[in-house]
């Protein structure tokens, strides 16, 4: 989504791939939910290793059906250019409103009530989502030309999905693991320790996730020239600081 709508010069076509990323990116999402709400109790028995943690998989499945809302928010504000709505953002949803959370409701011990708020807090997305999607409907965005700017993310990303399946898997892999092999309480250390890691792959991300629009603004521009001086720079860097490292 970001990618198309950084290259897309025209509002009406960046407004047709919000509206396509909304039916990729939610439609799955809302999928999971209601599968898993269907199977809860096999679920819970297969990643907590107990059916006593159903009223702890509910709301992580909401979490996860509303972290799709942020996820194609950020998406746009990135490919709009708008970094600094982008950030506004994912500090209030995933920074500083998940943490408040934690702390007002970590000595209770009620852990699916801070999931449950934290995908409340991910779900207020939604709202500026439904702005958007009226502003579409306003530029008089087409079913066909949603259908068009579907097609393209689909061949787009679909490429892609192995890769992030993969990634997604080697970091789940062990939590999943982990109560198998000891308590749920052992498996929240080793996830913990995991989010060191994170923190550390963040640093990195949080470039790429600025350099993508700009990259695929200078290619719409066909400065190619330009693009591939600033990516051999970015290679030298990555290479040279990595070698210190």
């Amino acid at each position: 989504v970001t990618r198309y709508i950084a290259i897309t010069r025209e509002a009406r076509s960046q407004y047709a791939y919000l509206v396509a990323g909304i039916l990729l990116g939610v439609l799955p999402s809302f999928a999971i939910l209601l599968v898993g709400l269907l199977l809860k109790s096999r679920l819970a028995l297969l990643v907590f290793h107990s059916e006593l943690y159903t009223r702890l998989l509910v709301p992580t499945l909401i979490l996860i059906f509303c972290y799709s809302f942020f996820v194609l928010l950020y998406a746009f504000y990135r490919g709009m250019g708008k970094m600094g709505r982008a950030n506004v953002w994912q500090l209030g949803v995933i920074g500083i409103g998940p943490a408040i959370i934690a702390w007002v409701y970590a000595r209770s011990g009620q852990i699916d009530t801070i999931i449950l708020l934290m995908a409340l807090l991910l779900g207020s997305s939604f709202l500026p989502l439904i702005f958007h999607t009226v502003r579409a409907i306003k530029e008089g965005v087409t079913a066909g030309e949603i259908r068009e700017s579907a097609d393209d993310l689909f061949r787009y990303g679909l490429p892609r999905v192995p890769g992030g399946v993969a990634f997604a898997g080697l970091l789940a892999i062990g939590p999943f693991l982990a109560p198998y092999f000891g308590s749920l309480k052992d498996a929240g250390y080793f996830v913990a320790g995991q989010s060191i890691l994170r923190v550390v792959e963040g640093v990195t991300e949080s470039f790429g996730r600025v350099a993508l629009a700009k990259a695929a603004t200078i290619f719409a521009d066909e400065q190619n020239e330009f693009l591939g001086e600033g990516t051999t720079d970015i290679i030298a860097f990555v290479v040279h600081l990595g070698i210190y490292a």
